[in-house]
């Protein structure tokens, strides 16, 4: 890519960061809740629904919650906005204007959200949540952070591997962009374009996944925090056909991950991993886990 092209490119980019959201609805102002959690949507509105519901069944904190819409589908859209007002929940529309696509169009609306929504609100502490992610169990994450983060912690990615440790040679780290929590004073005076959720590629050859981006600003100054939020795959087969299509994940023993349930990078049997994650919501309800508040 050529210079004018890389200019031309960044122009569209911050334009679209300044754009107002499509369509909002904001947070009651009632609410005095100095925890804000933004979900970033995408073309999957029962999804929402579930969290929704989840997030105030479980989460035993006082919180705030926006979701993020990116969805590419306008009736998607219109359903996530209804479900939004139907259970007082924020919603901000993501502008079309993302000039880009998959996993690096949700590092945009990442961005976008966090100049336009948090930068703006009153919370000291905020967190991006999948649209996947559900929590099974009470939970609070205040309680978890430490020295002003949280979350599930991932190390650099090379072309064929993973790095299950740090080290002198490999020291990189980020949080993964799907369930992090932030004090909001930690990015405090930082330029707003500066606070970059891409993935993050090193001159050695190394890579950090998606929020990745903020190692130079954040991660990078910190020290390192240890695996933080645990993690375990489970799999809802042994047909080896990888984390995408038969694989789940739990975290801290209380969130469950469907990964790629809205099928942005196809899964071979989306119906079937969706049904599993229908079985699982059962036996949590059946077990008195906290899932069962009525989805209108």
């Amino acid at each position: 890519m050529n210079l004018f092209s890389t200019i031309l490119k960044k122009s569209r980019y911050w334009k679209f960061i300044l754009k107002n959201p499509l369509d909002f609805i904001p947070i009651s102002p009632e609410s005095d809740s100095e925890f804000l959690i933004l979900t970033i949507a995408f073309n999957e509105a029962s999804l929402i629904e579930r969290q929704i519901v989840l997030l105030k069944n479980n989460l035993q904190d006082p919180f705030d919650h926006i979701i993020v819409d990116n969805s590419s589908d306008l009736d998607v859209r219109k359903s996530i906005r209804d479900i939004c007002l139907r259970h007082g929940v924020g919603y901000a529309g993501v502008p079309h204007s993302n000039p880009y696509r998959e996993n690096k169009s949700h590092a945009a609306a990442m961005h976008w959200a966090y100049y336009q929504l948090v930068r703006k609100s009153n919370a000291k502490v905020f967190g991006f949540l999948d649209h996947d992610i559900f929590p099974l169990k009470p939970y609070s994450s205040l309680a978890k952070i430490n020295n002003g983060i949280y979350g599930r912690v991932l190390h650099a990615y090379s072309k064929d591997s993973y790095q299950k440790k740090i080290s002198e040679e490999v020291p990189y780290w980020s949080l993964w962009a799907g369930f992090c929590f932030f004090e909001k004073n930690l990015v405090k005076g930082f330029f707003p374009w500066s606070l970059n959720f891409f993935s993050k590629h090193f001159l050695d050859g190394f890579f950090l996944d998606t929020g990745g981006g903020l190692w130079n600003k954040l991660y990078s100054k910190m020290a390192y925090p240890g695996p933080l939020a645990s993690y375990e795959v489970k799999q809802i087969s042994d047909n080896g056909e990888g984390i995408q299509n038969q694989s789940f994940e739990i975290l801290d023993d209380a969130w469950i991950h469907f990964v790629s349930l809205s099928n942005w990078r196809s899964i071979n049997d989306i119906e079937g991993k969706k049904a599993k994650l229908e079985e699982i919501l059962t036996q949590a309800k059946n077990q008195g886990v906290q899932t069962n508040q009525e989805i209108g």
